[in-house]
């Protein structure tokens, strides 16, 4: 096999911001601090009720597919209506 030669410019480049702080929370995780990890891979914690059963209703509404820019219409009319007949 031949020897890879990696750049000085790579080979003097930052960690990721993101690996850190997965490197962070595993080392606090290990002395045995409660950690809530958010940087990468699946969270540490349950999804809550609230958004499975979000899911199910955006499923089953079929309102799954990706959204045009501007939102779907009721959601633009709703926001086009003032604070207080909304409230």
């Amino acid at each position: 096999m031949s020897e890879i030669i990696l750049s000085n410019r790579v080979l003097n480049m930052a960690e990721s911001a993101t690996l850190a702080m997965t490197n962070k929370s595993r080392e606090l995780k290990a002395q045995g601090i409660d950690v809530i990890s958010l940087s990468i891979g699946e969270p540490d914690f349950n999804t809550p009720e609230s958004a499975k059963q979000a899911g199910r209703h955006a499923l089953s509404a079929r309102t799954r597919h990706a959204r045009i820019a501007q939102g779907y219409r009721q959601q633009a009319e709703t926001r086009q209506r003032p604070r207080l007949q909304r409230d």
